[in-house]
């Protein structure tokens, strides 16, 4: 997988629901982070208001937000701060919930489709 940075700073939330589609968002999410592509801070902390959860969020350049269903809790959560993040739906990517086995190809394919979304003059700041 690719990495880079960009001139702000690039945040990513995930759903971390129940559903097979939860989970594979949130190691779609961990993966960006671990390739230095992004920072992945803590949705439930934003949910909480805890207010350096909600500062750092508010100030992100570029929020992502990777839901596993059309329910998109990770986007309606950031949405109540005023974010507005970019969202992904992974059943609208063509995923099924309660028929996605999260794997490591799924993952890495998620990822790299993601990435492929945002302008490459980004440099990470995380």
């Amino acid at each position: 997988m690719e990495s880079r940075s960009c001139s702000g700073t690039i945040l990513v939330y995930s759903c971390s629901g129940a559903a097979d589609v939860g989970h594979l968002s949130d190691l779609v999410a961990r993966k960006l982070a671990q390739s230095g592509f992004a920072g992945m801070s803590c949705l439930a902390s934003v949910g909480a208001h805890i207010p350096s959860f909600v500062e750092s969020a508010k100030s992100a350049e570029v929020i992502l937000a990777i839901d596993g269903c059309a329910l998109q809790c990770a986007k309606r959560v950031l949405e109540h701060i005023d974010a507005k993040p970019i969202s992904y739906v992974l059943t609208n990517m063509g995923y099924e919930k309660g028929k996605t086995k999260p794997t490591d190809s799924i993952v890495r394919k998620l990822s790299e489709e993601i990435m492929k979304t945002i302008p490459k003059n980004y440099t990470n700041n995380v």
